[in-house]
């Protein structure tokens, strides 16, 4: 058997290859494995922002409710192994290993045959879920789509229910340049006869998401429906938007419970909820020096507009006092919208290059800064930004410090205050647009 580090460099290598947005080689990956996805139940989850929050909350809730219940999601923090969870446990390298060299066989036999359907990084760790959590005998899988979801490698399954956390301006060179574009993309998860749960949208994504459910004669459950006001969910996370995505997850396993799939308990549900989290979503991390690090992933318009309403309530609990702004950003297409929320309520705001190929330079992110923007701003990497486990050199004590921009980014700074090497196996996404 291979070791955990033979398998890393395996993987490394599969990144390389990108991402290929076609259904159809995980279709074969799936066939030559003997359909695992089909061992479990399952809630498959798409949007723009809010997927691993709402995959969270609902898998607490089904294992509140006494089942074992496998989640997959993407990216990861730390380590690759939170991509693949069983009762919110990390599958354990060894299972990592015995998982990744069965599919290591199946995708030689599949080269063989046709080298075009060879499975990327991608749909390795999609199957690597599903047959783990078929081996150990989950009686449910929260499944979060990669990107989009009509071309995504997870939607070869054939779910008990759907959902659709968000629509925003994200990924538009493979998704498209409008809302309706990108909604289309995200409705591609919606199956016939299967219900679909929506969050709020705006209107031109709703109005696309209503007409595939239509089609597909999809029972459509809008969020605003049943919870006409904001969701008064208790949770351990304090970003206001929590409060829907939690909301969500209620409607989704409530709807399953209408549905005969288990017996719902409103009570279990919200005592569920209120014990989930989802790490680096406006966590607040006391630090050693006692400065307070806010560590956040905000990373494209409408995470911007979230990270103001956060940024609007820490100033008020702060009497009115601006915090230093950390950020990193992938892409310039996202660097607008976030620098402009930043460069108004940061009293200094410091770059970092997130070790990730998209990442914007300093120059870049300089550039992208709002016009007449008067704060000052420094350069700096998150060794020196945190040069000791557990402290900050940006701010002292009783003062915050908030992180924000990329997913990545915040791994990095995990990596750095607990002292946990950090993979770095992330996915690469093709330069340009595929099959879609």
């Amino acid at each position: 058997m291979k070791t955990v580090a033979e398998i890393q460099q395996r993987i490394f290598a599969l990144r390389s290859g990108g991402s290929k947005f076609s259904i159809e080689p995980m279709r074969e990956f799936a066939r030559e494995l003997g359909n695992p996805q089909d061992a479990f139940s399952i809630v498959h989850i798409a949007g723009t922002n809010g997927k691993g929050s709402t995959a969270a909350f609902a898998e607490a809730v089904l294992r509140a409710h006494g089942f074992s219940c496998g989640m997959f999601t993407s990216p990861h923090l730390l380590k690759i192994n939170e991509r693949v969870q069983l009762n919110r446990e990390n599958i354990p390298d060894e299972d990592f290993v015995f998982e990744f060299e069965i599919l290591d066989e199946a995708a030689k036999k599949i080269a063989k045959k046709n080298p075009n359907l060879s499975p990327t990084f991608f749909e390795y760790m999609t199957a690597l879920a599903f047959r783990y959590f078929k081996r150990k005998n989950a009686d449910w899988g929260v499944i979060e789509t990669g990107l989009g979801g009509r071309l995504d490698a997870t939607n070869i399954l054939s779910p008990k229910i759907c959902a659709i956390t968000s629509i925003g301006f994200d990924h538009m060179q493979y998704l498209g340049n409008t809302l309706a574009q990108i909604a289309a993309e995200k409705a591609g998860i919606i199956k016939e006869g299967v219900p679909v749960v929506c969050g709020i949208l705006p209107e031109e994504a709703m109005n696309i998401i209503e007409q595939a459910a239509k089609e597909k004669n999809a029972p459509l459950y809008r969020l605003e429906e049943y919870f006409t006001k904001e969701p008064q969910f208790d949770t351990t996370m304090s970003a206001p938007y929590q409060k829907k995505n939690a909301a969500l997850a209620f409607l989704i396993c409530k709807i399953l419970g209408k549905r005969g799939c288990f017996e719902f308990s409103e009570a279990l549900a919200k005592d569920a909820i209120l014990e989930a989290f989802w790490a680096a979503r406006w966590q607040k991390i006391k630090l050693a020096n006692g400065a307070t690090l806010i560590l956040d992933c905000s990373h494209n318009p409408e995470g911007a507009a979230e990270l103001e309403k956060n940024l609007e309530i820490l100033r008020k609990e702060n009497g009115g006092a601006k915090p230093v702004i950390a950020c990193g950003i992938l892409g310039k297409e996202r660097a607008a919208a976030l620098l402009g929320v930043i460069a108004r309520h940061a009293k200094k705001i410091v770059f970092l290059q997130p070790q990730e190929d998209r990442a914007l330079t300093f120059e870049e992110l300089r550039g992208c800064m709002p016009r007449g923007a008067e704060v000052e701003i420094q350069n700096s990497t998150v060794c020196e930004l945190f040069p000791e486990k557990s402290r900050t050199s940006a701010v002292g004590a009783n003062e915050t410090l908030v992180c924000t921009g990329s997913c990545y980014l915040a791994g990095e700074v995990l990596s750095r205050i607990s002292g946990i090497e950090r993979d770095g196996l992330e996915d690469i996404l093709p330069k340009t647009k595929k099959g879609a």
